[in-house]
């Protein structure tokens, strides 16, 4: 976070390259920073959505083309269907990222007491972007844009639009951070992580788009 060495390590770390160089802050101020931002692609970023839902000190969640088990719906994923829709019934099967309780819902779904965009809700009023990929069925697109759409409107009931952003967009390989979304990314990086806001201190303008030709239906 912030090198503490001897002299030469002032104004250098992790802080600091947010920060800046010539911040105020001592190394043991740096360290103890709790502007904490949980990011990660495909299985990493269904942890940090996770993690931002259950973890109140993280500022900023940014999960990343994190799909089923994530950012998308379980209901929808069902009825999507298909061979290479990772459905709850196939995901149970593949790896450990779920408890065993949750087996007894993988074929039947709409029993769920819950859905994803409840657990992408408990990061509100803390802020979210979830970066998304529409080139890959497994992914699952309509699933993630309906979950997030609810989700957005958790954020609305508590007023906190601005902290909400989704950013679905295609023409990258998985994983493969394009530049068309830069602008969403550092927009929340800056405004949240970097604590900068625009001319006359006005909050980030919400973020919410796909390129998968969806529309929300309220």
């Amino acid at each position: 976070m912030a090198q503490q060495t001897d002299q030469t390590g002032r104004g250098k770390g992790l802080f600091f390259d947010l920060d800046g160089s010539t911040a105020s802050a001592g190394a043991t101020m740096a360290w103890a920073w709790n502007s904490v931002g949980a990011t990660g692609c495909s299985r990493n970023g269904k942890g940090a959505l996770i993690a931002g839902a259950f973890v109140p000190r993280i500022a900023l969640s940014l999960p990343q083309e994190s799909g089923s088990g994530s950012d998308a719906s379980w209901r929808i994923s069902d009825y999507v269907g298909s061979t290479t829709t990772r459905t709850a019934g196939e995901i149970v099967g593949e790896n450990v990222w779920f408890s065993t309780a949750f087996n007894a819902y993988a074929n039947k779904v709409p029993t769920l007491p819950f859905d994803h965009h409840d657990l992408a809700g408990l990061v509100a009023p803390r802020p979210l972007l979830a970066i998304e990929n529409t080139d890959y069925a497994w992914l699952v697109p309509l699933s993630s844009y309906g979950a997030m759409s609810a989700t957005k409107l958790i954020n609305h009931a508590l007023g906190a639009d601005a902290h909400f952003g989704f950013s679905q967009v295609s023409g990258h390989a998985h994983c493969s951070f394009p530049s068309s979304q830069q602008p969403d990314l550092d927009a929340y990086v800056n405004r949240y992580l970097k604590n900068q806001t625009s001319t006359g201190g006005a909050a980030v303008a919400p973020i919410f788009r796909t390129i998968g030709g969806l529309c929300e239906s309220v």
